[in-house]
């Protein structure tokens, strides 16, 4: 899911929230609250299914929950008498309430993906078609990083075959150590953006054999 509203960014894939230029550095909890809320919009959520949600198998006060709210409307801007975006509803829970635009269809689940990138020790999967790098909004994978560009690379799946290419980036697109100039086939390789490393990964085709290693 990756939601816009207001002058922020949040990416769940990514576990990110973008204020602006800037990437904001929330604690997991919150980030969890905030893709609840979002996930439940305009509806409310109970502070009981909150609570499951954030501290499962775990009792925790009231409390808890609202120091975490409290943190979620200073990161988004939200402070005040009258919040705009998280709105508390009485002797029940929280809502989202702000006007929020989903950015980019649903990427597929790690699962069913036929190629993916790690990065930070984490699998993000790539859509058949064409999948954005960079800190645009409009990019499959988006990277708070000011030595990436808006739209630095792409990778296109198809057919069981990604291919990347740069979209002319300032620092480069490289693949090992080799910076790629033109459209570039993919298997297994260490993808740097920037400063960002990747590692590509894909399944083998369907009806491909894996060589077996001798004894």
């Amino acid at each position: 899911m990756k939601v816009r509203f207001g002058d922020c960014v949040f990416d769940s894939d990514m576990r990110q929230l973008q204020r602006g230029a800037s990437a904001i550095d929330l604690p997991p909890k919150t980030l969890v609250l905030l893709e609840a809320l979002l996930e439940q919009r305009p509806r409310p959520v109970s502070k009981q299914d909150l609570q499951d949600r954030l501290w499962p198998d775990t009792f925790v006060s009231e409390s808890s929950l609202a120091r975490l709210v409290a943190e979620l409307r200073h990161a988004v801007g939200d402070e005040g008498s009258e919040p705009r975006l998280i709105r508390t509803v009485h002797r029940f829970g929280y809502a989202f309430a702000g006007e929020a635009q989903a950015l980019a269809p649903a990427r597929p689940t790690p699962a069913d993906a036929s190629a993916w990138l790690r990065w930070r020790d984490r699998d993000y999967p790539l859509a058949e078609g064409d999948n954005l790098l960079g800190r645009g909004d409009d990019c499959a994978v988006t990277l708070p990083s000011g030595k990436v560009s808006r739209r630095h690379a792409r990778i296109r799946v198809a057919e069981g075959e990604a291919v990347l290419e740069d979209l002319g980036s300032k620092n480069g697109t490289y693949v090992g150590d080799r910076r790629v100039e033109g459209p570039t086939a993919l298997a297994g390789d260490e993808i740097r953006l920037g400063s960002v490393v990747f590692v590509f990964r894909a399944r083998p085709a369907a009806g491909s054999t894996e060589t077996a290693a001798e004894r």
